[in-house]
């Protein structure tokens, strides 16, 4: 989660796969879907390029199940049905990730006026 964040921060973008951990994160840290949803919304209005894109909006609410039928086992605290995600099983994809975002160069904003 830490790596996707930061390449949100340095890059103002993540990766459709990324993205999908990083969003269903929050489920695991709130007390209810909908302070998840206004956590991932206000991050990525905040930090992504296109963040108040309705794609934008698209991509963070695919995370909560906007466009996913119920897969989850019925009664799980918070998640529900929501197909669950965890970051522990992303760990290996997310250090190469992680790597690969630390050792970039954000993007240089031209200087406008000296």
């Amino acid at each position: 989660w830490d790596a996707a964040q930061r390449c949100l921060v340095k890059h103002g973008e993540l990766h459709n796969n990324m993205r999908m951990t990083w969003g269903k994160a929050f489920l695991q840290w709130t007390p209810d879907p909908e302070t998840a949803i206004a956590w991932a919304l206000e991050l990525n209005h905040r930090y992504a390029l296109d963040g108040c894109d309705p794609a934008s909006y698209g991509g963070v609410l695919w995370c909560f199940g906007a466009f996913d039928g119920p897969k989850g086992a019925e009664g799980t605290p918070i998640i529900g049905k929501l197909r669950s995600r965890k970051t522990s099983k992303h760990s290996k994809q997310g250090s190469r990730y992680a790597g690969m975002i630390d050792n970039t160069q954000g993007y240089i904003l031209p200087e406008v006026m000296s």
